[in-house]
C-alpha cells in the first residue's frame, strides 16, 4: 500500500520530470534525448526487432556496440509493439521517467527500514531532486534500468529474501559489466551484510545464482565478437593502451579518484572538472561537504556493527550504510581503472549515486544524533542538516534540467537535422561515416560505419582508450573493397574531444581550386557542451587511395625493393614493426595528412608519432650493396637526428633537414658492408613523424651527395645530413 509520504513523493517526481520535458521542448522543439548513445540503444533495438541480432544496421557485421544486453532486449519488445521512429525516445523518456518514480519509492522504504521515516523521507527528497540522477534517468540510457535493479536488489537483502535477491541480481548483472561485479561482492559478502544467521546467507542458490547468470553476456559476448567484454570497454579502458604501462594506468586512476574525491564530493568546483564535455560545477553534483556526512555514515555504521556483534557474538543487519559505502567504493574504482573519464557530467559515475544520496541523509541523521545532547537537539540539528541539502539539491535540479534543453538543442541542432538531411537527399546505398553512432545510425535511414568501432568491429581494434587513430584507420578503409568503404563522412569542423581540426579532411572530394566540397552543415546556437563544432556532411575522395604507396620522386618508384606503411596494420605486422617510447607509458599521434607532392600530385598517407625508436625490417635486399632508405615524414617543432642501425650495428645519426609545412622525403645512403643479410633490421630513434619507409636500389651514377637518381637535386627530396655536418 502507498502511504502519504510516497504519494508526495511521487508527486515531486512528477514534478521534476515535467519540468526536465518543459525545457527540453523549449530549447529542441521536440522531444530529444541530450545524448548520442542513447539513440545507439534505439537503433540496436530496431535491429533485434527486425531480426539482425546486435547488427547495428542490416549490412553491419555483428557486435556488442552497447554497455549490457538487458536493456536494448526491452526496447526491442517495446519496438516490436509498433513504437517505432521519435515514437521509441519518447517511449525511453516515459519507460525512465517510470524507473525514477520507482527507485524514489525504493529508497523511501530502504531507508525507513527499522522506523527512521524522516531520514528516508530526507533520502527520498534527495534523490528525486538530484540533478545528475534525474538528468541520467531522462536521457534514455541504462542507468536508471540499473539504479532500479540495484536499489531492489538492496530491498532484497533488507527483506532476507533469497528468491527476490536472485531474480533482482541476475537482472543487474545483464544491464552493466558491474553489475556482475556486485553480484560476485554479494555472493562472498552476503553472510557480513546481511548477517550469519539470515537467509540469503544460508541460500547458496540465491547468492550464486546471479554469478551464473551474469557470466551468459560475457559468454555472449565471447561468440559473437570474440571478445570477453563489450565494445566500449576498448575505448574507454586505459587497460588497452598499446603498451601495458602499469604506473600510466595508476597514475590515471588515481588522478581520477582525486577528482571526485576533490571536487564532486565536496562541492567545490575547479578546473578538473570543466571543459567542454562537462560544464556544470561540482556542488550542481553534491552540496558542499557531502564527503564528510558520507565519511560521518560509514564510521558510525562501522561501529553500530561492532556493537552489534559484541551482543550476540555475530554480525546482524543493522543499517545500509556499510553496504551502500562498498558499493560506492566498488564503483568508483570500477571507473576510475576502466574510464576514469569526468565526460557528460561525471556520467560513469552515475551507477553509484544513489549510494551518495543514501550515505548523505544517513551521515546527517548520525551527525545530528551525534553532536546533540538530546532527542530534541538531535531533530532540530537533523531538520537544519536536511534544509541545507535540500537547499542545493533543487538548486541541482534546476540546473541540469536546464542542461537538459540545452543539450537537447544542441543535439537536435546538430545530429538530428543533419541525420533527416541524409535520409532526405543521399543516395539510398550511401555509407555514412562518422565518429557518433547514435542519431546518424537511427535517423539517416543509411548504412552507417562508425568510425570509433563501437558499431563497426572493423575500426575497433585500432580505437583505444578514447584515441582516435585516424592515420591507421584511413589506411584501413583504403584497403577495403570499395563497397565496403563510406561513400559520405559526417564530422565537426572542430572536435574537442581529441583534436581542433577534423583529422579525415584529407579524405574529402575537393573542387579544382581544392577547396573541400561541403555538402551540408549544422550549427548550433547556444554554447552547450557538445564533442564539436559546425556538423558537416562531404563526399569521400577514394581516388586518393594508394597515392602514398610511392616515393614523391617518380624516377625512384622503379627501384623499390620494399616498403613499410606505417599507421597500416597489415604492412607493420608483415614488417615486424616496433614503436618503443623512450618514456614508458608515452602515447604517440597517429595521423593522416594530404599534402602536394614533389611532382605536384597530391599524396595522402597515414604515420605516427616516434618518440623513442622505431624498429622495422625490409627485403629482400642483396649482401654487400648499397641501399637508400627513404623517410617520408611531416616537419614537427620536435625533431630530433635520427640515429640509424642495422641489424644493432650502429651507422650514426642524421639530422632530417628543415622543410616548409608539406611532406618531406628524406634519403639516407645505407653502405652494403652493413647489409649481411635478405632481410635486414633497422632501428631508427630519435623523435619524428614518420609515414612511410622505402628500401630502393641506389642508381648507378649515385655518389654521396647525389640524389640517387641524379633527376632531383637532393636538398629537393629532403635528403638528410649527418648529425655532425653543418645544416
Amino acid at each position: 500500500m502507498i502511504r502519504h509520504e510516497e504519494r508526495l513523493l511521487l508527486l515531486l517526481v512528477t514534478l521534476v520530470v515535467l519540468f526536465f520535458l518543459a525545457l527540453d521542448l523549449h530549447y529542441a522543439g521536440s522531444l530529444v534525448l541530450p545524448l548520442d548513445d542513447s539513440y545507439i540503444y534505439a537503433q540496436y533495438a530496431r535491429s533485434i526487432a527486425a531480426g539482425h541480432a546486435f547488427r547495428f544496421t542490416p549490412q553491419a557485421d555483428a557486435t556488442v556496440g552497447v554497455t549490457g544486453l538487458l536493456y536494448p532486449l526491452l526496447l526491442a519488445a517495446i519496438y516490436k509493439l509498433g513504437l517505432s521512429g521519435d515514437a521509441l525516445p519518447a517511449a525511453m523518456f516515459i519507460l525512465n521517467a517510470l524507473l525514477l518514480a520507482v527507485s524514489t519509492l525504493l529508497v523511501y522504504r530502504i531507508t525507513s527500514y527499522g522506523g527512521r521515516r524522516e531520514i528516508a523521507l530526507l533520502a527520498a527528497v534527495l534523490f528525486a531532486l538530484s540533478g545528475p540522477l534525474a538528468w541520467g534517468f531522462l536521457s534514455g540510457m541504462e542507468l536508471g534500468l540499473f539504479c532500479t535493479l540495484w536499489l531492489a536488489v538492496t530491498w532484497a537483502l533488507l527483506l532476507d529474501s533469497p528468491l527476490l535477491l536472485a531474480v533482482w541480481a541476475s537482472a543487474l548483472a545483464w544491464v552493466r559489466p558491474e553489475g556482475w561485479l556486485w553480484c560476485w561482492v554479494l555472493a562472498v559478502g552476503a553472510p557480513w551484510f546481511a548477517g550469519r544467521s539470515s537467509r540469503v546467507a544460508a541460500s547458496w542458490a540465491g547468492r550464486w545464482l546471479p554469478v551464473a547468470a551474469g557470466a551468459l553476456p560475457v559468454v555472449f559476448n565471447l561468440l559473437l565478437a570474440g571478445s570477453l567484454s563489450p565494445a566500449s570497454a576498448r575505448l574507454k579502458s586505459p587497460f588497452y593502451l598499446p603498451e601495458l604501462h602499469l604506473p600510466t594506468i595508476l597514475q590515471h586512476a588515481v588522478g581520477f579518484l582525486a577528482t571526485v574525491g576533490k571536487r564532486l564530493l565536496t562541492g567545490v568546483g575547479g578546473p578538473d572538472v570543466s571543459g567542454p564535455l562537462n560544464r556544470p560545477d561540482a556542488w550542481m553534483h553534491a552540496a558542499p561537504l557531502t564527503l564528510l556526512f558520507i565519511v560521518v555514515a560509514v564510521g558510525l555504521a562501522g561501529r553500530r556493527r561492532a556493537e552489534a556483534a559484541d551482543r550476540d557474538g555475530s554480525f546482524v543487519f543493522v543499517g545500509g550504510a556499510v553496504l551502500w559505502a562498498t558499493w560506492l567504493g566498488v564503483d568508483l574504482l570500477w571507473v576510475a581503472f576502466t574510464t576514469g573519464a569526468s565526460t557528460h557530467h561525471f556520467r560513469h559515475l552515475l551507477p553509484a549515486w544513489p549510494a551518495v544520496v543514501l550515505l548523505t541523509a544517513d551521515g546527517a541523521a548520525a551527525m545530528s544524533t551525534a553532536l546533540a545532547s538530546t532527542a530534541e537537539r538531535a531533530r532540530g540539528l537533523r531538520r537544519a542538516f536536511g534544509g541545507y541539502l535540500v537547499i542545493f539539491a533543487v538548486l541541482s535540479v534546476l540546473s541540469f534540467g536546464l542542461l537538459f534543453g540545452q543539450e537537447a538543442h544542441g543535439f537536435s541542432r546538430h545530429y538530428l537535422r543533419t541525420a533527416r538531411w541524409i535520409n532526405r537527399n543521399l543516395p539510398a546505398d550511401a555509407r555514412i561515416a562518422s565518429l557518433d553512432a547514435g542519431f546518424l545510425g537511427y535517423y539517416s535511414g543509411r548504412e552507417f560505419f562508425d568510425l570509433f568501432g563501437l558499431t563497426t568491429p572493423s575500426m575497433l581494434d585500432v580505437t583505444v582508450f578514447y584515441a582516435d587513430d585516424e592515420g591507421t584507420k584511413c589506411e584501413l578503409m583504403e584497403s577495403m573493397a570499395p563497397e565496403l568503404r563510406p561513400t559520405h563522412f559526417v564530422l565537426h569542423e572542430e572536435r574537442f574531444d581529441h583534436a581542433d581540426w577534423n583529422p579525415y579532411l584529407a579524405l574529402a572530394k575537393r573542387a579544382a581550386g581544392g577547396q573541400v566540397q561541403i555538402a551540408h552543415e549544422s550549427q548550433v546556437l547556444l554554447d552547450v557542451p557538445l564533442v564539436g563544432r559546425n556538423l558537416q556532411v562531404w563526399e569521400a575522395d577514394w581516388t586518393i587511395a594508394g597515392s602514398g604507396d610511392r616515393p614523391g620522386d617518380p624516377l625512384a618508384a622503379g627501384r623499390v625493393i620494399d616498403r613499410v606503411d606505417i599507421g597500416d596494420p597489415v604492412s607493420e605486422s608483415a614488417h615486424r614493426v616496433e614503436i618503443v617510447a623512450s618514456e614508458p607509458g608515452f602515447f604517440g599521434r597517429n595521423r593522416y595528412h594530404r599534402f602536394p607532392g614533389p611532382d605536384g600530385r597530391d599524396i595522402a598517407d597515414g604515420g605516427r608519432a616516434v618518440a623513442g625508436r622505431l624498429t622495422l625490417r625490409l627485403g629482400p635486399l642483396t649482401p654487400g650493396r648499397d641501399v637508400e632508405l627513404r623517410l617520408r615524414t611531416l616537419p614537427t617543432d620536435y625533431d630530433t637526428p635520427l640515429a640509424v642501425s642495422v641489424d644493432s650495428q650502429a651507422l650514426g645519426a642524421w639530422r632530417l633537414p628543415p622543410a616548409a609545412p608539406g611532406w618531406r622525403e628524406t634519403a639516407i645512403l645505407i653502405p652494403g658492408s652493413a647489409i649481411r643479410r635478405p632481410l635486414v633490421t633497422f632501428d631508427l630513434e630519435g623523435v619524428a613523424m614518420v609515414y612511410h619507409v622505402w628500401a630502393l636500389r641506389t642508381a648507378p651514377s649515385a655518389g654521396p651527395e647525389e640524389s640517387g637518381d641524379g633527376a632531383l637535386p637532393a636538398d629537393s627530396l629532403g635528403r638528410g645530413k649527418a648529425a655532425d655536418e653543418s645544416p
